[in-house]
């Protein structure tokens, strides 16, 4: 005689995406979840992603994010990823509208979550906080819709200015600022070791893939074995055209960088053991 047994919460949700559209993320077993490292398990966010409705992306400028983007909407159909647009945009939007979503993105401060009706889960990718500066310097140098940009051009500022000018806060330890979910009006210098720490545990508890810039195709697949993606082809995009490598760049300008993203190079090694131990866990 055949038994039969009540769908469980993750077969509900997975069957739920299944009807929505969207892909299903794979699976962990629990003799998968038992397998792996236990500096991993500790780490393993609160919401599985199986469990999970929607995926958000915190997108960090200048870490791959468009390329990323352009990947995840290959993966779900028109109107099921959200591009957010700041927070009093959103909040005009109805309950069945964000529970529309399969995926919300932009350039957001962590806590976002809260404003979305269903269960849901991060992701997100962090860079070098040198190479991710004399990114953003070169970007907004160029970039003609950037609100510094002008500014920039007609005081001539170099690098090292850029970074002494205070004008941009997310030169000051940006990727800390973002994750940390304090409010965007920390001043210029304002980052603390409570906010790193905030940091840490929000990706802990609250983010399914940590990835990492200089690993883009390492972090690329592990995503797609986590959210079920199935095309993750790319092309780069949004690549800041001639700008000098890091060995180019003169010592006193890249320590001056270093000495105002204490905070984020302590985040970005734990972000580097952190990937390191995601794909162990998904090789084992």
């Amino acid at each position: 005689m055949n038994h039969i047994v009540a769908p469980t919460e993750h077969t509900v949700v997975r069957r739920r995406r299944a009807r929505r559209g969207g892909p299903t993320p794979a699976r962990r077993t629990k003799a998968n979840r038992l397998a792996m490292p236990s500096r991993w398990r500790n780490m393993m966010t609160r919401v599985p992603v199986a469990q999970a409705e929607a995926l958000i992306f915190l997108h960090i400028p200048k870490t791959g994010g468009t390329t990323l983007q352009n990947i995840i909407e290959q993966n779900y159909s028109p109107g099921q990823v959200h591009r957010h647009a700041g927070r009093a945009e959103f909040n005009k939007l109805t309950e069945r509208q964000k529970r529309s979503f399969h995926v919300v993105s932009g350039h957001l401060y962590f806590g976002i979550h809260r404003e979305i009706p269903q269960s849901t889960a991060y992701f997100t990718m962090l860079r070098d906080p040198v190479d991710r500066i004399i990114s953003n310097y070169y970007y907004v140098l160029r970039a003609k819709d950037h609100r510094l940009h002008q500014r920039i051009n007609a005081e001539k500022m170099s690098l090292a200015d850029y970074v002494s000018s205070k004008l941009n806060p997310q030169i000051d330890n940006g990727q800390v600022r973002l994750l940390s979910g304090i409010p965007e009006d920390i001043p210029f210098g304002g980052c603390s070791s409570a906010m790193l720490h905030r940091a840490k545990e929000n990706l802990r508890k609250h983010f399914t893939v940590i990835g990492l810039t200089e690993r883009f195709d390492d972090s690329l697949h592990l995503m797609k074995e986590c959210f079920g993606w199935k095309n993750i082809s790319y092309q780069k995009a949004n690549v800041t055209p001639d700008r000098p490598a890091r060995t180019q760049i003169d010592a006193e300008t890249l320590q001056l960088i270093e000495s105002c993203n204490v905070f984020d190079r302590e985040l970005y090694r734990f972000a580097q053991a952190a990937l390191d131990a995601q794909l162990a866990a998904s090789q084992s």
